[in-house]
């Protein structure tokens, strides 16, 4: 119990290093991994009489809805939504009606000739699609997260891309096998009594022996973790008994304890876990095939992020990844932030709408391929929050503001002017009049940091490569062609079929 103390403790203190890097990395592993990409969203379908109450309706059941009025198949696709269990929880999130893999199907069969496709096939090509999606990304991803926060076992600092490092030391096909055999022999091991319980503690270090060497054969790796956790199961199941009131806090906090704290600290804990096994065991020569990356061994590093690739040779890092978040940009720059992030917001809208309602909608009263409020929070940021750039938590706290006045005041306007919605948050968690929530904003301030150290000075080292005239042309010509469309849009906006509803202004 004092090894556990220990770890809880020293985990505790390593979390401000590197604190909204490890947010980042979180907020990505809940996109990719943790069903993050099923978003509670409506739909709203314009209504001519405005004497009628408009039509809200879920962007999950669209999908059935089209395919029924177009035939593609002899019965509803994705009907069947069980509602109790754990394996519930997988169908939906993975092949089940309103899921991203439910998207993708429909929307090929929709711009393909294929009249009729019987609903077995449909399962068959959902379930490989999530398999194939399990396996490369989720798995391989996994161990990538390992990866950053072993990393910060040793050194002050890690780094996001971390999470892409069994991609770019090319085992990929090695880390996806094993990951893959480890869950196949965990799942199997279920239908015993208490097989699966047992065996899901005997291969937990499976990932982190994969993140600290990812060339290591799927049998050494099975070996290695199971004689790791001898005596050692009861111990870190006592380790996560001990984590249980952060994830009741969780709960009582709408999960944003998890996002700013918890998550990261859990991942932490495990880290911390696993190091103080492994270095128990260093000393033994027949251990060291397993523990192949020497630069993690010895005491905690609190100074500059001095590590190397052990796989990587550091000449084939690429320049253009080091990012000065202190640089001054200049006012053709600060355009070209506008439209890249306003181009950036249109693309995510889209891939929204096309992931949880399954097809392609038009997003935006404007006509062009942007979406302004995106722009102009951005340059909100850069520019009225500057001198917040060496204070995150004062960064990340007025741009809430600033994105939220923004959003609040847009929405009103677009309601006012043309009696018509764009975005309604009726119905989220403390909503303002729909047209902001705290869900958005706590997403606008992790926005914001990822611009400003992340978007910006990456965006402004492509920009600096452009010629200054072209760059300035370039700038121009966006500005005369936004103006042009705001001129268009304020007259004719866009009014495209679900993505806008009209106002009920009149007395029923």
């Amino acid at each position: 119990m004092k090894n556990n103390k220990r770890i809880r403790r020293v985990s505790f203190k390593k979390i401000k290093n590197g604190y909204w890097q490890s947010i980042l990395v979180s907020f990505i592993m809940l996109i990719i991994i943790s069903g993050g990409y099923r978003y509670n969203t409506v739909i709203y379908k314009p209504i001519n009489n405005l004497r009628d109450n408009y039509i809200i309706k879920k962007n999950v059941f669209i999908i059935g809805d089209v395919f029924e009025k177009l035939r593609l198949v002899s019965d509803k696709p994705f009907q069947y939504h069980p509602t109790k269990g754990v394996l519930s929880i997988i169908f939906n999130q993975s092949i089940g009606k309103g899921s991203i893999i439910a998207g993708v199907i429909s929307t090929v069969l929709l711009y393909s000739k294929i009249q009729k496709l019987p609903n077995i096939l449909m399962e068959a090509l959902g379930i490989l699609l999530f398999i194939l999606m399990y396996v490369f990304i989720n798995n391989v991803m996994i161990v990538g997260k390992n990866r950053y926060y072993i990393e910060k076992h040793k050194y002050k600092k890690s780094f996001v891309d971390k999470l892409f490092f069994p991609y770019r030391v090319k085992s990929t096909l090695n880390v996806a096998y094993t990951m893959f055999l480890k869950d196949l022999y965990n799942f199997l091991w279920c239908f015993t009594i208490v097989g699966g319980v047992y065996k899901y503690y005997s291969y937990f270090i499976i990932p982190y022996l994969l993140a600290e060497n990812p060339k290591m054969s799927t049998k050494l790796a099975f070996e290695t973790s199971t004689e790791m956790m001898q005596g050692n199961k009861l111990r870190l199941f006592k380790l996560q008994i001990s984590l249980l009131p952060y994830t009741i806090l969780g709960i009582l906090t709408f999960n944003i304890s998890n996002i700013f704290f918890f998550n990261i600290y859990k991942e932490m804990v495990y880290s911390e876990f696993y190091f103080d096994i492994r270095n128990k065991l260093l000393k033994d020569e027949s251990y060291r095939i397993s523990f192949k990356d020497e630069l993690l061994d010895g005491k905690y590093i609190s100074g500059s992020y001095p590590y190397k690739d052990y796989f990587i040779h550091e000449s084939s890092r690429r320049k253009w990844l080091k990012l000065d978040y202190n640089k001054k940009y200049s006012v053709s720059s600060i355009i070209l932030f506008f439209f890249s992030c306003a181009f950036i917001g249109f693309i995510w809208e889209v891939f929204l709408n096309f992931v949880v309602g399954g097809f392609y909608v038009k997003k935006g009263a404007m006509h062009g391929p942007w979406i302004p409020i995106y722009g102009y929070g951005a340059i909100a940021i850069i520019v009225l929050l500057n001198r917040f750039k060496n204070k995150p938590w004062r960064l990340f706290i007025l741009s809430i503001l600033l994105c939220g006045v923004i959003e609040y005041f847009t929405g009103w306007y677009l309601e006012t002017v043309n009696h018509m919605k764009w975005w309604d948050y009726t119905g989220y968690f403390l909503n303002i009049n729909g047209r902001v929530c705290l869900e958005g904003l706590l997403v606008f301030g992790l926005a914001g940091i990822v611009f400003v150290y992340f978007l910006a000075p990456f965006l402004e080292n492509i920009f600096s490569k452009m010629n200054r005239t072209f760059k300035k042309g370039l700038a121009f010509v966006l500005v005369i062609l936004y103006l042009v469309d705001l001129a268009i849009s304020i007259i004719y906006p866009n009014y495209a079929a679900g993505i806008s509803l009209f106002i009920n202004l009149l007395k029923m």
